[in-house]
């Protein structure tokens, strides 16, 4: 009983920090997409289409994309895919949500030089890394688009996951 109490706790613990490093996440890709000199790899898909269809947000194309990425993961993987792996689709939607806040937040800074816009690619990184080391912590499902890179390979869970 003490036992499952404890993994339980343990679990609440790995989620919040997921969603924060989530929230930090989301921030660090805002921010440097203000600072207008490029994003990250996984989101500029996203922001190439958002750019061009500006009838959705940032926020939005990272939610679909995302969930076009999991749909691949399911069909990459077919019967070695994890149900829980399904978690992806909700976190994706709350990546998309934070991001869109980010991007209002961000809204407000002006960025008229070179300089300027460097720092927010810098400070945007930063806080970008940050996010991603609050939610490797977890374990139990893999970051966006990640697992998209795990059925190419073909290896399995346990195995990607020490690479």
């Amino acid at each position: 009983m003490e036992t499952t109490k404890m993994a339980k706790t343990e679990m609440l613990k790995r989620y919040v920090l997921l969603i924060i490093g989530l929230f930090f996440s989301a921030i660090g890709v805002a921010v440097t997409k203000r600072g207008d000199l490029g994003v990250s790899p996984i989101s500029s898909v996203a922001n190439v289409i958002a750019e061009k269809f500006s009838f959705f947000t940032l926020g939005n194309w990272l939610i679909v994309w995302n969930c076009v990425l999991i749909i691949g993961q399911i069909i990459l993987l077919r019967k070695k895919f994890e149900p829980v792996q399904l978690l992806q689709i909700p976190l994706s939607f709350v990546f998309g949500w934070f991001t869109d806040l980010g991007v209002w937040c961000a809204s407000f800074i002006p960025v008229e030089s070179y300089p300027v816009r460097l720092l927010m690619v810098v400070i945007g990184t930063i806080i970008l890394g940050f996010g991603i080391t609050l939610w490797r912590y977890r374990e139990r499902c893999y970051e966006l688009g990640r697992s998209v890179c795990q059925g190419c390979l073909g290896h399995d869970t346990q195995e990607f996951r020490q690479r």
